[in-house]
């Protein structure tokens, strides 16, 4: 094995810097020393296997995560064995050709994939079929495999469809073999090679617009038909023979390529019948049931241990709930865990089911619920009459303020408020001088939910009443304008309005200053 893999490395043993042993069992003596014998150097053990593993998966999760910068690393992976394919005969050429090179033919066929092919590798096949064949695939070397394993891969099955003329169409097939080493026929197409013609492209017309007539002189200033300048050499046929006379042009076509794809079906050697497979999924289903039930089972036993330690030490003298059971229940209670403890470590618990587990728990609950009720209560009691004190004290102080904020509120609805505020304040002095007068061992006669329910009852009457809108004040009424009452007149000390400006005069304008040379002057600026 070891000159195997120097031997696929292409190295020698000079070239050979450092051996590692990557844990578990190559750690053991008898290897470390027949390496240490085998290459002359002492193995090393500074990795681990399930760190390498965790390291290079924190590496490439690194290296594909937008969020961390890390230097790339390039990972190679390769086939270990030589894949051949082989394919059923039918009428037409049995070549096939490889893109990018030969393949050698072996005993399973021919090998299309070489040992330490680099993953992943897609490989084009060439085909001339006229009907449906097959493909197989396998291991070139059985040798090369572990004793006892298969050297079929897969079949692969390809549609194809008879050609118009009954002649072998080429086939395209491509191969992948993906990352993970497994070997598919991704695609098939048939490859059809037709001529069409090619569409005749009309002469562009003249730089005017008009195409030449047929009895057009020809460009160069040559005399018109008649004049005996023009007239045509003698021996040859007129004009008009010669155009039909003239050979019409051969049409010209042209090859293409037409590609239809074709129908794959990839069936596994190994695969398993579908009356098999169901079989198996029934069976694993039930497994799946059954380890549901031993859960759950195994979850109620755990539940009914916990309550039983969990209560015992809470009834028991100095526990929070000892003062809120009756002795005689404490005793009673006391003995009923006591038993059901004992019947844990029984041969009967190991074929209990879940429900009677759960019924156990239930028997357990009738002693133990109420006085932890009763504690609960206790405990919140005293914050649940401190928020319905706030409550009445709010709406209390808003029935009776003065703000302007709530002046529109009328003395009726205030009173209502009022009212509302007074029968709950009765009820819960009330609810507190009967519970005080109460024993902790009996049941209590107000509940919290009680006194939360009558706190939303005060909100639901009080609120809409004094959050009531005031109302809008009506809108003002503008003064109506008199239509008799007189303009208003002019001022005395404002200039009489000149006659407007003639259409396209400009308006004159005076400067008072003294013209040039002393005398008095003005300038007209005329547009």
């Amino acid at each position: 094995m070891c000159l195997q893999v120097v031997a696929d490395a292409k190295l020698t043993f000079d070239q050979i810097d450092v051996i590692e042993v990557v844990g578990s069992a190559t750690r053991s003596p008898l290897i470390t020393n027949a390496i240490k014998e085998f290459f002359g150097k002492e193995p090393q053990r500074t990795l681990n296997a399930e760190e390498s593993v965790c390291k290079g998966c924190a590496l490439m999760g690194a290296m594909l995560s937008p969020n961390f910068k890390v230097r790339d690393f390039a990972v190679v992976d390769s086939t270990p064995y030589a894949i051949a394919l082989s394919w059923s005969a039918s009428p037409g050429a049995e070549k096939m050709d490889v893109e990018g090179g030969e393949s050698p033919a072996t005993g399973k066929g021919n090998v299309v994939f070489t040992e330490h092919n680099v993953l992943p590798s897609v490989k084009m096949l060439t085909f001339m079929r006229a009907a449906t064949f097959d493909i197989t695939a396998a291991y070139a070397d059985e040798s090369k495999l572990v004793p006892g394993a298969s050297s079929s891969i897969c079949n692969s099955v390809i549609t194809v469809p008879p050609s118009a003329n009954g002649e072998p169409t080429k086939i395209k097939v491509k191969v992948r073999l993906d990352i993970n080493g497994v070997l598919s026929v991704d695609s098939a197409q048939a490859v059809e090679e037709v001529e069409e013609e090619e569409p005749k492209v009309e002469p562009a017309p003249a730089a005017g617009g008009d195409a030449p007539m047929d009895d057009a002189p020809p460009p160069g200033g040559a005399p018109p038909a008649g004049d005996a300048s023009g007239a045509e050499p003698a021996g040859q046929p007129p004009a008009e023979e010669a155009k039909e006379a003239k050979a019409p042009e051969p049409v010209q076509k042209k090859k293409k390529l037409k590609k239809h794809d074709l129908v794959v079906v990839n069936k596994a050697t190994f695969q398993l019948p579908a009356t098999v497979m169901e079989t198996f999924k029934n069976e694993e289903y039930e497994m799946f049931t059954q380890d549901r039930q031993i859960r759950e089972r195994q979850e109620r036993m755990n539940d009914l241990e916990s309550y039983i330690y969990s209560m015992r030490d809470r009834v028991a003298d100095g526990g929070n709930l000892s003062d809120y059971i009756a002795q005689a229940d404490k005793d009673a209670f006391l003995k009923l865990l006591q038993e059901t403890e004992d019947w844990l470590y029984t041969e009967e618990v190991e074929t209990a089911n879940k429900s009677l587990f759960i019924n156990k728990l239930d028997d357990l609950k009738k002693f133990g619920e109420p006085p932890a009720e009763r504690f609960r209560e206790e405990e919140q009691r005293p914050d649940a009459y401190r928020e319905l004190e706030k409550v009445l004290t709010e709406y209390s102080t808003l029935a009776a303020t003065t703000d302007h904020a709530y002046e529109h509120i009328d003395a009726e609805a205030r009173a209502k408020v009022m009212d509302c505020v007074n029968e709950v304040s009765t009820w819960m002095k009330t609810m507190k001088s009967t519970q005080d007068a109460m024993s902790k061992t009996q049941p209590a006669a107000c509940l919290c939910k009680d006194i939360y329910s009558k706190m939303d009852h005060v909100a639901y009457t009080c609120r809409p009443i004094m959050n009531k809108p005031k109302p809008k004040p009506p809108p003002k009424e503008e003064p109506k304008k008199d239509a008799a009452q007189p303009a208003t007149p002019a001022s005395d000390s404002a200039p009489e309005a000149g006659p407007a400006p003639a259409d396209g005069d400009a308006p004159m304008k005076e400067e008072t200053g003294g013209a040039p040379g002393g005398g008095d002057g003005m300038d007209v600026g005329l547009d």
